[in-house]
């Protein structure tokens, strides 16, 4: 028995000391000292590493706790798997800054294993060309900065499909040319930066499926026009920044600007400008001018400052640009109240809107059918009352045209046999008078 309790104690004792060794373990491992030439700050809940412009070439190790990673500034060059392999256990990893890092490539599995990344910044670099699928393992991804690089395509294959990011930077980008449906992938984008892109084109479908973006930046740019289906679906838009352009005033800019005006925007970026011929610049808004393609002159109305579109003066001055010309007005009226496309709704939308169809016509068939009827049966009803009506006065008339003759029969057959009274019946009018003849 007392060999026994002393097995049991040793057991007890062995058990005591792994569980501290454990948490000695872990507690070292959470406890891992701060790296040279960084700062580690610990401002709960968040654990960060901050290593900003220290020259250095690689990251070091980061506590498995750490929420964010500023590492800006210094010169990492090609950002691959093994680049990131540092902070890869940091699984609650949700802030990565690489800014003004001279990285010029990214592999597409650099972000391997970081899928809780929520906000990613890569500006001030020297990025080229991505690699499709570079960001598709990012799957909370929510905001990224590729602003200040050397980008000069956007690619919907950098995205996961219905990828969750809603603010999306490229302000500063050499891209010359927008494609259509570019950005087809990102259903959930809120803000779009292009500004100062060297812009010269932008595709009529460039936009579609960003269902749910307010915010479009395209100041800065060499655009000249813009057509009115690159806007038309953008549903929620409320800012739009268009300054520092060389527009030129079509029909085009016609179109766009009713749409503007007519959709009651929050802010219409000040300072408008349209190129004229003489390489002038006046208002956009404010000109006057004719195009061999438009039935009517383009009079635009508010001047140099924001456009504040939900005010009913606005609204009223849209309406009667609208009213000049029939043509425009049904163009404008097309663009601006037309449904989406069939293409861009789900099956399920596309079969419960054929099932509402279908309801629609049957109660419509049901309602003729009931209104056929009725008038039917008060027809008839009418018809059997109008005949019922003349047989009785064809029996009436019947009869005082049988009475007539009976009274003429005896007047000249023999008064003296006569009736003292008779009736002499008018048959025309069928009224009947009281004759009263002496004897």
């Amino acid at each position: 028995m007392a060999l026994l309790n002393q097995k049991n104690k040793l057991l007890a004792t062995l058990i005591t000391i792994t569980i501290i060794a454990v948490v000695a373990s872990s507690q070292d491992e959470k406890s891992q000292p701060c790296p040279d030439a960084c700062s580690c700050p610990n401002i709960p809940p968040a654990l960060g590493l901050v290593c900003n412009g220290q020259n250095l070439t690689s990251i070091p190790a980061v506590n498995i706790s750490a929420h964010f990673v500023d590492f800006s500034g210094n010169p990492l060059g090609e950002l691959t798997n093994q680049t990131l392999a540092p902070i890869r256990n940091a699984h609650n990893l949700e802030i990565l800054v690489l800014k003004a890092c001279a990285i010029y490539s990214i592999e597409n599995d650099a972000f391997d294993k970081l899928e809780n990344l929520r906000f990613v910044d890569l500006s001030s670099n020297g990025i080229a060309t991505l690699a499709p699928g570079v960001f598709t393992k990012l799957l909370h991804l929510s905001e990224i900065n590729l602003s200040e690089n050397n980008i000069t395509n956007v690619s919907t294959h950098w995205f996961a499909e219905s990828a969750p990011i809603r603010v999306l930077n490229l302000t500063a980008n050499p891209i010359k040319h927008l494609e259509a449906n570019v950005f087809d992938r990102l259903n959930s984008l809120e803000e779009l930066r292009l500004d100062q892109c060297e812009l010269h084109l932008i595709d009529s479908h460039a936009f579609d499926g960003l269902f749910k973006l307010h915010t479009l930046n395209l100041s800065h740019n060499q655009l000249t026009t813009i057509t009115a289906d690159s806007i038309t679906w953008l549903r929620e838009l409320h800012t739009l920044e268009l300054n520092a352009n060389p527009w030129q005033c079509d029909c085009n800019l016609q179109a766009v600007t009713v749409i503007l005006l007519m959709r009651g925007f929050q802010t219409l970026a000040a300072n408008l400008t349209c190129s004229i011929s003489n390489n002038e610049l006046s208002n956009w808004i404010d000109v006057n001018t004719t195009h061999p393609d438009c039935d009517s002159q383009i009079k635009m109305h508010a001047r140099r400052t924001s456009l504040i579109g939900n005010s009913e003066k606005h609204r009223i001055k849209a309406a009667k640009l609208l009213s000049t010309n029939a043509s425009r007005l049904s163009a404008a009226s097309a663009l601006f109240f037309s449904q989406k496309p069939a293409d861009t709704y789900s099956p399920a939308v596309i079969i419960s809107l054929w099932c509402a169809v279908i309801i629609l016509l049957a109660i419509a068939s049901y309602t003729a059918i009931y209104v056929t009827s009725k008038m039917c049966v008060y027809a008839t009803t009418k018809a059997a009352s109008a005949a019922k009506h003349a047989a009785h006065v064809n029996r009436k008339k019947s009869i005082v045209r049988r009475g007539n003759r009976e009274c003429e029969q005896a007047l000249v057959n023999d008064t003296s046999h006569a009736r003292d009274n008779f009736y002499m019946v008018d048959e025309a009018s069928s009224d009947v008078s009281i004759i009263a003849i002496d004897g």
